[in-house]
């Protein structure tokens, strides 16, 4: 255990509220980053998600996604889930296209470079609309700093995680 947690926003921002993440992400980093340990990674991968598939071969013990998702409920809904992962047999390996980002593909693709996915745990908001366009709905870009405190609170409860492994480790 390294204990490094990546927060990795994915979206388009030429999409309308598909760009979520990226707006979470300006939040972080104007009201959270700083306050951060150094084991903490923020990046916005925007329609980069192979980059993101890389970026997990490096060891990381947690991450958060921040995304916008269609889970049926009303526009503007935020959500924090650990979704069930499970690695797909090589075989089954979706072939991805550089240019199509859905996160399920690009973790997906992580056992199949040889990378082992870490804890994860995704942070959405139900978008209004992901039609061609700039800028969010107004109902989520309402829902921007909602999701900037979740992520800052499983930040907060992965440096208890953390502190509490390193000081149950047995010293050498």
């Amino acid at each position: 255990m390294n204990g490094r947690l990546l927060v990795a926003g994915v979206g388009n921002i030429f999409k309308s509220d598909d760009g979520f993440a990226t707006a979470v992400v300006t939040w972080l980093e104007v009201n959270a980053l700083g306050s951060w340990p150094d084991w903490v990674v923020l990046r916005d991968y925007g329609i980069g998600g192979i980059h993101l598939a890389y970026d997990l071969l490096d060891d990381y013990d947690e991450l958060v996604l921040v995304d916008a998702m269609h889970r049926d409920g009303a526009s503007g809904t935020v959500y924090v889930v650990s979704p069930d992962l499970v690695a797909p047999a090589p075989e089954d390996t979706p072939a991805v296209d550089a240019h199509d980002l859905a996160p399920e593909s690009v973790l997906a693709l992580v056992p199949a470079l040889g990378g082992a996915l870490p804890r994860v745990t995704v942070v959405g908001c139900e978008p209004e609309t992901v039609d061609d366009g700039m800028g969010l709905s107004a109902v989520v870009a309402h829902q921007v700093a909602v999701a900037g405190q979740a992520v800052c609170d499983l930040v907060a409860a992965a440096d208890i995680r953390r502190a509490e492994a390193f000081s149950s480790a047995p010293s050498s």
